[in-house]
């Protein structure tokens, strides 16, 4: 009876995988012509694989989504593809593409998805673990450490230069510790080659500026 209870054709509980309930796309750490992406939410299942392919089903809740449904051309936020649980696979990614909107730059969109249970999925998991939601901006912040590392190398924070290391270097963030730090000597790597860039854009299209007039440096 336990061993009928995991066999496939009985059902699996299916749930997001995420240990959060919630993520956040922002554009604003993507280059400037990064206009869509697609984001993978993973989905998982208890139990047995099945030996054959199962389609997922994925709602989306209109009460709560403030994000439009719709391709790039229309005005949409984003557009939810197909999910499929392989034959033999315990874990799926649901495809969603976002689109980079300019109302994206004063405000942040919410889509928010529910596992539809039904067939061989099973919906006897609790509540929070059915539901997710995907956050969608393209507001730019101060990343946390810019004062404390990041300024000794590339100056006083501005959006216009921030956008413009991103653009140049196609990289948001500069920890200074953990598995991902930036070094020092990595920091004044890249120091040398975002100024040779701003040079080099200078020449071409003039200095570059935040507002109230003040001129980028790096």
């Amino acid at each position: 009876e336990k061993e009928e209870r995991y066999d496939y054709r009985g059902g699996n509980q299916i749930y997001f995988a995420n240990e959060e309930d919630s993520m956040t796309y922002s554009f604003a750490i993507q280059k400037s012509s990064v206009r869509e992406d697609v984001v993978e939410i993973p989905v998982a299942i208890s139990g047995l694989a099945a030996d054959e392919d199962r389609v997922v089903r994925v709602a989306v809740v209109a009460e709560t989504t403030t994000a439009i449904e719709g391709d790039a051309q229309s005005g949409g936020h984003f557009r939810l593809g197909e999910t499929v649980l392989r034959q033999g696979e315990i874990t799926a990614n649901i495809p969603v593409t976002v689109y980079r909107q300019d109302d994206l730059k004063d405000k942040e969109v919410v889509v928010c998805l529910q596992l539809v249970c039904e067939g061989t999925f099973l919906g006897d998991m609790v509540e929070d673990k059915l539901a997710y939601k995907l956050k969608i901006n393209d507001i730019l912040s101060m990343p946390a450490n810019w004062n404390s590392y990041i300024r000794h190398y590339f100056g006083e924070y501005g959006p216009v230069k921030y956008q413009f290391i991103i653009d140049t270097l196609g990289i948001a963030e500069f920890p200074e510790s953990g598995p991902d730090a930036v070094s020092k000597a990595e920091m004044g790597y890249y120091k040398d080659k975002l100024r040779n860039a701003l040079i080099a854009y200078e020449k071409e299209n003039g200095y570059l500026y935040e507002e109230g007039n003040v001129r980028v440096t790096i």
